[in-house]
């Protein structure tokens, strides 16, 4: 199984049940109350979100979420933290990191219809709720509602930057999209220390765990040993961190140094 959702139980169920029931219900709310922290939302409607999401959990390579060709999506997914690869029928691919939501509630004809997000981070977690709920909710909260619509032009703002046409370099547009992913990713991560031993490390700077080089290439539409090429620069201009032979390396880019991966973004 590659994904973990936690049903509420019937409160008449026995003890251990609504033990259950209480904890699904913490995590919701803290899964809630972290994705919308950066708009100010009050807590009357932070109670009403609550009500009707549910927190999930997602391991690496499961399906995060599915948009239908035909119909609309049944339930919106908010992503707190983790990649995700997002991959469309035209062949598009996208990688898009925490605080980003999936799915389509306003009924408009747009968006990736037919794509498919699977989690390339080996642990994420966020929550779910249903499109029919989500549109109860906007017409009771008008700030849901502004919340909702801000998220939308951000997120094609962001894709825009990131993904669209652009004369910038490779590496300039290899950094610009480490910089995002790792604006959304806990600077934490597990490796073997030289005993052997596995650790969990802090970077100070930030990192960026999940995505391998070639998912790199595919959402920059780049070939893969010019992704190579680039990072080898990051890792030489002192942007990223050298990797340590021994060391954890796969589908991990810790960052050595933000202002200088911000100036290699901005082309500077």
């Amino acid at each position: 199984m590659t994904a973990v959702e936690m049903p509420l139980s019937d409160p008449e169920e026995s003890s251990p049940a609504r033990a259950h029931d209480a904890r699904a219900r913490r995590a919701t709310r803290r899964a809630v109350e972290a994705f919308f922290k950066p708009y100010g939302l009050p807590d009357d409607t932070l109670d009403a979100v609550v009500s009707r999401a549910r927190a999930r959990w997602w391991r690496r390579e499961g399906t995060c979420y599915r948009i239908s060709r035909r119909r609309m999506s049944s339930r919106m997914v908010f992503l707190n933290e983790g990649c995700v690869r997002e991959e469309r029928p035209t062949g598009e691919v996208r990688l898009w990191a925490g605080g980003t939501a999936f799915g389509e509630w306003t009924g408009a004809k747009t968006g990736p219809f037919g794509a498919t997000g699977t989690m390339l981070s080996s642990m994420a977690w966020g929550f779910l709720i249903p499109v029919a709920d989500v549109n109860d909710l906007v017409v009771e909260h008008g700030d849901l509602l502004y919340v909702l619509a801000r998220m939308g032009a951000e997120h094609t703002h962001l894709a825009e930057e990131l993904y669209g046409v652009t004369r910038r370099s490779p590496t300039c547009r290899v950094a610009s999209l480490l910089r995002y992913l790792a604006s959304r990713t806990a600077p934490t991560y597990r490796t073997r220390d030289a005993g052997g031993q596995m650790v969990v490390r802090v970077s100070s700077a930030g990192l960026i765990e999940g995505p391998t080089q070639a998912d790199l290439a595919d959402a920059l539409a780049l070939g893969r040993a010019t992704v190579e090429k680039s990072l080898a620069q990051l890792r030489e201009c002192g942007a990223l961190k050298k990797q340590i032979p021994g060391a954890r390396q796969n589908r991990l880019y810790e960052i050595e140094d933000g202002d200088i991966l911000r100036e290699v973004a901005w082309g500077a």
